[in-house]
């Protein structure tokens, strides 16, 4: 009602349609202002083949739809087809995938610094038996080891950074791809933010839970081995645990953009 106390049939009818609504914050307000254009258009127009203004509002809204159906044609519309879909899952995998090997070169960096400060036994002296052909080829390409478990220490300490450190080259390639396939992506900005959230998000509960384990590996062999070997363990900690923080920022950055605690909210007082 307004301070004259005349109905406001296209007031009235934007507030409705903005309970119902359930689109990112640009996307309302764009289209409560195409709305609102187009029924005071057509309101005008009643009005000038001689209808009163308050009949003439109803009538425009009455013509329009109801705030249920425009609000389920307009969620309708910003669902992706089968084939975009299948296009955002692959880019969901190869963006997983290529933060992996990122944290996995990450750790093989850090397994190197170890190696430096602490020496190959903190990272490499994990205690394992091996059986006689791999002591062999261990001896074989460390000829100043005087022992299988100082060959096996040496090398297991040099793997822990060659063979991550290639992951990571890997993974800095899919990174790439990753990235210009987002740029190159011809879908809805909010869709974008909202799958890069989700991709966050679940890429930081998959760090944060293998930072936990790997920390209780490491954990395990000083407890039981003392230090030897338990810098293998470590690196990895530390690597995911510092993508658990990346990722979450990174879910968190786009999350606070859709605002999806103020729908949810939203939702539950309706």
């Amino acid at each position: 009602m307004s301070g004259r106390g005349r109905r406001e049939p296209i007031e009235d009818y934007l507030d409705d349609l903005l309970g119902k609504l359930n689109l990112p914050p640009r996307e309302t307000r764009r289209l409560l202002a195409e709305t609102e254009a187009h029924l005071r258009e057509s309101a005008e127009r009643l009005r000038a083949q001689g209808m009163a203004p308050e009949q003439a509002e109803a009538t425009a809204v009455l013509r329009f739809g109801s705030a249920r159906e425009v609000a389920a044609a307009a969620g309708a519309a910003r669902h992706l087809s089968s084939l975009a879909l299948l296009a955002q899952a692959a880019w969901a995998c190869v963006a997983l995938a290529a933060a992996g090997l990122v944290a996995v070169g990450l750790s093989g960096a850090l397994a190197a610094l170890f190696n430096s400060l602490a020496g190959p036994h903190f990272v490499g002296a994990l205690p394992q038996t091996y059986p006689a052909a791999t002591c062999s080829y261990y001896l074989a390409i460390h000829p100043a080891a005087t022992s299988c478990t100082q060959a096996a220490m040496l090398e297991n300490s040099q793997d822990a950074v060659t063979l991550r450190l290639l992951a990571g080259l890997l993974g800095t390639g899919l990174t790439a791809l990753a990235w210009a396939w987002r740029r190159a992506a011809r879908i809805d900005g909010s869709m974008i933010a909202l799958r890069d959230a989700a991709v966050g998000a679940m890429a930081a509960l998959v760090f944060g839970g293998s930072s936990v384990l790997l920390t209780g590996l490491s954990a395990d062999l000083v407890f039981q081995h003392g230090s030897g070997g338990a810098g293998f363990y470590l690196t990895g900690a530390i690597a995911s645990a510092l993508g658990a923080i990346c990722c979450g920022l990174w879910s968190y950055r786009h999350l606070r953009h859709l605002h999806p605690w103020h729908v949810a909210a939203g939702a539950a007082t309706a």
